[in-house]
């Protein structure tokens, strides 16, 4: 039960952050309805799916997901993490990091996350997000 009620939770979280940003961004909400209306695949919507991603970009559900343990010892550039150190990770961080996302990082622009094209998903952006977490159990 207590799965279930997490996705349930998670879902709407998502799809309110969702309605907020289309609210403050008409000209975003118009555009994907548009192609929505006009979509021949609605598997392959990469412009919606951008703006999923981009509203889980700046409202992540788990902002401090939760903590891991090192189960080895493990160098991570000139610091060793010791087994059994308690891993805390924030994903505000990468989420807002200007250097990789621009200087407007905190305006919900969807185009960000597509390709140079504009016509399909950046896999390598779409690789940096990690709205739920890392790790194996990053749905769980």
């Amino acid at each position: 039960m207590d799965l279930f009620l997490a996705g349930t939770d998670t879902t709407s979280t998502v799809m309110n952050w969702i309605i907020l940003f289309f609210a403050l961004n008409q000209n975003v909400q118009e555009k994907a309805r548009d192609i929505l209306k006009s979509a021949k695949n609605p598997h392959h919507i990469p412009y919606v799916r951008a703006c999923i991603y981009e509203a889980m970009r700046l409202s992540p559900i788990a902002t401090v997901p939760p903590a891991r343990q090192a189960s080895s010892d493990i160098w991570f550039g000139e610091y060793i993490i010791p087994k059994g150190t308690c891993i805390l990770f924030n994903l505000y961080s990468p989420h807002h990091d200007k250097a990789y996302w621009g200087d407007d990082v905190d305006s919900f622009r969807p185009e960000r996350l597509l390709d140079a094209t504009g016509a399909e998903l950046d896999p390598g952006k779409i690789e940096r997000l990690a709205p739920f977490g890392f790790g194996i159990s990053t749905f769980i």
